[in-house]
């Protein structure tokens, strides 16, 4: 007997797996992001992404499962927002403006707050999330600023200090929420890192 052939329109199961990932992920990240780890409960998530539990565990065996499947996600959405492939004779400080305006639209989505949420909520766990982040910073650096042939320690001085300021911010903004700090802590974060790139910071100008 021929397979039955797929009516017009009619999705594959791949098709429909792949969607209840995306409703789960997102779901759980909205979640994450507005109300907090603790409260990111079963229940929460299957409401927010009108997902049954039993079909959520033909994907993802428990909620651990969901929340790694959340950080990859979340890693994968701000390094394709934040890499850039600049011109060659584009000047350090309108890449670093360019840079930082990336990561202020990384930042209006929910899947970086939902990152730290998980990560400082499972300091524990084996898997290192955090060597993930950085190494995911690193690529995103080596795009924007990898052919400029600067000092290996500026980089990774205004790599530092790029991870720490960009979890700062988040952190400060799940309790304030007051977008004009963050604008202006993100224009202070510009003007550090050309001093950083450019030498003129001392200490760090080798």
């Amino acid at each position: 007997m021929s397979p039955r052939k797929r009516q017009p329109g009619q999705r594959t199961q791949a098709e429909r797996s792949a969607e209840t990932r995306d409703k789960v992920i997102r779901a759980t990240m909205d979640c994450l992001a507005e109300r907090g780890y603790a409260a990111t409960t079963v229940a929460s998530i299957v409401r927010r992404s009108g997902v049954t539990w039993g079909a959520i565990q033909h994907q993802y065996p428990d909620k651990l499962a969901i929340f790694d499947a959340v950080m990859e996600a979340a890693l994968g959405e701000f390094e394709s927002t934040l890499v850039a492939s600049p011109e060659a004779d584009t000047p350090l400080a309108e890449r670093v403006a360019e840079f930082v305006g990336r990561c202020r639209r990384a930042m209006e989505h929910s899947a970086w707050p939902a990152f730290l949420e998980i990560q400082l909520h499972q300091r524990d766990r084996p898997r290192g999330w955090g060597s993930a982040a950085e190494e995911t910073l690193s690529r995103i650096f080596d795009s924007v600023f990898g052919d400029l042939a600067l000092p290996e320690m500026r980089l990774e001085t205004a790599l530092a200090h790029t991870s720490a300021t960009l979890r700062g911010i988040t952190l400060h903004a799940l309790t304030h929420p007051d977008t004009t700090a963050m604008e202006v802590q993100l224009d202070v974060l510009c003007q550090v890192l050309i001093a950083i790139l450019d030498g003129t910071l001392p200490r760090v100008s080798r």
